[in-house]
């Protein structure tokens, strides 16, 4: 599984991403064959410089779990959404 940041969006003064996991494969057998998955893990937002993060079913993560499970990635969101590369 490789975690990654979906692009930042902003909806009015909000600014949110998703955490997504992608995953790629391939296989040869009479042919080439590859295949490609991605699936939504985690959406933060940041509002009036303070980041929530939730999981799929709308249910609040501790921003610790989110450092935790997803090292740096919320740090990069918050540059993101601030305007900074």
């Amino acid at each position: 599984m490789t975690a990654a940041l979906d692009p930042v969006v902003t909806i009015g003064a909000a600014r949110i991403a998703a955490i997504v996991e992608r995953s790629i494969g391939s296989q040869r057998a009479g042919g080439v064959f590859a295949w490609g998955a991605k699936r939504p893990l985690a959406i933060l937002i940041r509002h009036n410089g303070v980041t929530t993060a939730f999981d799929t079913d709308g249910k609040p993560i501790a921003l610790a779990d989110v450092d935790r499970r997803f090292a740096g990635l919320r740090a990069r969101f918050e540059r993101l959404a601030e305007g900074m590369p």
